[in-house]
């Protein structure tokens, strides 16, 4: 086994990193939803169009620094927190220089380039990863969860799933793997069912937290998916009465105003805010119709609601798109590029950006660190590190996906930071996978080819689709 180096370099060095992220990232980037969040902050009203527990947190931070320099600190202290407790556990295990390249993996450049965004995409990462290190810091070792850790990972994970709408999916399997001994060895299946489950037990939770702890006041926010996915049911049948008749939309309003690409021409900032505008108020009869249009809607042109879907997935994920595929979105920032412009977006966002090369690494591997056999109960006592990094692995990749699909029936635009856990938690699976992923370099490794195979089809067809201009995807 290799020699095992003290620990205090690697926190030392994760220290260091910190400090060199925050100065440079210093005071921190907002964008339009952080501004809003950040002015709920300051009145300490809030609505639930942005996580409410954000500009809560937020609001205690204003008392130590104006602005965002208090988010940024905590976003950045969870997350070399997070990298450096797994670094630490793999080299207590013997594993110090995976436990390095742990470490280092904190300032890959997707995450350095996103996580000097006050944002909560990457305030959710930072969360979750800070709750999984302190968990596997622990586990890996073979020891139990000291009561301290546990609580401390659970208000995390708590503080990350409320973050995010479709993050109630990411959060099953770290829970599972923090707290259930056995669950966390479960199949894929199995995984996916509990995960499901604690889903759909964590949205009223949420719900609970949001308005009757923090008093956020509804805002309508469903309501942007509901008009989104009609506005392209119709535009994929092109039958009006699809819509609600107090939009008083015409088929040149559809045409002009529907993109897979993102909902916010429909928005009351968007291009054809008339159709946001023309439901009324929140309390409005056309506005408490919309839930029950939508699913009727849905029902009854199934065909028209897959392709919109489809087509939307298709362009969060930043599969099949020309590049800089927003120029076909309606984005305000994306209009009159030039040729040199268009031509360095397929350089600046490589593949290592896609969204969907996360998710088919992730993919890969669930399909490689499948749990082995049952262990026998004397068995089960002694620590067996195969089976703790493959249900490491397993937690990480089953969250990251998990988290990534679930955008599909609820995604409403398009932005590479929607995808900022998942690649935390891909990268993550790989590194403390690396060895044993090493050990299956077979031949006659079918598991091993199927992954390789499947990459390679996700990288050409997406290379392609940029090189030929494909728009058939995005329009």
């Amino acid at each position: 086994m290799p020699r095992v180096l003290p620990a205090a370099g690697l926190y030392a060095a994760a220290a260091l990193l910190f400090l060199l992220n925050f100065w440079f990232k210093f005071p921190g980037e907002l964008n339009n939803d952080a501004w809003n969040q950040y002015a709920e902050a300051l009145s300490g009203h809030y609505t639930d169009w942005h996580p409410p527990i954000m500009a809560f947190v937020w609001s205690f931070l204003l008392h130590f620094a104006d602005g965002a320099p208090g988010m940024l600190a905590l976003q950045l202290a969870l997350h070399w927190l997070g990298f450096a407790l797994v670094a630490d556990g793999l080299r207590a295990g013997g594993r110090p220089w995976l436990g390095w390249a742990a470490l280092a993996a904190g300032a890959f450049p997707v995450l350095l380039y996103y996580n000097g965004f006050v944002v909560k995409d990457v305030a959710m990462g930072s969360a979750f990863v800070c709750a999984f290190g302190l968990g596997f810091h622990y586990r890996i070792q073979g020891k139990p969860l000291p009561l301290a850790a546990g609580l401390c990972a659970g208000l995390l994970l708590a503080y990350g799933t409320l973050l995010r709408a479709n993050a109630i999916f990411a959060f099953g399997p770290l829970l599972l793997y923090l707290y259930c001994g056995r669950a966390r060895m479960a199949s894929f299946v199995r995984g996916v069912a509990w995960s499901v489950l604690l889903a759909a037990a964590a949205l009223p939770l949420s719900g609970f937290v949001n308005h009757t702890l923090l008093g956020a006041r509804p805002s309508g926010v469903l309501s942007s998916l509901q008009l989104f996915d009609l506005n392209g049911i119709a535009y994929n049948t092109g039958d009006l009465s699809v819509l609600p008749p107090e939009m008083r939309w015409t088929q040149d309003d559809l045409r002009r105003c529907y993109t897979p690409y993102m909902w916010d021409a429909l928005s009351a900032w968007g291009d054809c805010s008339a159709a946001w505008k023309r439901l009324g108020p929140l309390d409005s009869p056309a506005r408490a119709a919309l839930g029950r249009r939508w699913i009727t809607q849905i029902a009854s042109h199934p065909a028209a609601y897959l392709e919109h879907r489809l087509k939307s997935f298709n362009s969060e994920l930043y599969f099949l798109v020309p590049p800089k595929h927003c120029r076909y979105g309606g984005a305000r920032d994306c209009q009159n590029l030039s040729a040199r412009e268009i031509r360095f977006d397929m350089l600046k966002k490589n593949v290592l950006t896609w969204p969907v090369f996360w998710l088919a690494a992730g993919l890969g591997c669930l399909v490689l660190y499948r749990p082995g056999r049952r262990r026998t109960a004397e068995a089960a006592q002694r620590i067996d590190p195969a089976a703790e990094t493959g249900a490491a692995v397993r937690a990480l990749a089953l969250s990251g996906v998990l988290y990534l699909l679930f955008l599909f029936p609820v995604g409403v635009a398009s932005d590479n930071r929607y995808a900022y856990w998942t690649v935390i938690a891909v990268l993550l699976a790989a590194i403390i996978g690396f060895d044993q992923a090493r050990a299956l370099m077979r031949p006659a490794n079918r598991a091993q080819a199927g992954v390789l195979a499947l990459m390679l089809v996700v990288i050409i067809a997406g290379m392609a689709a940029r090189l030929f201009n494909l728009t058939v995807f995005v329009l």
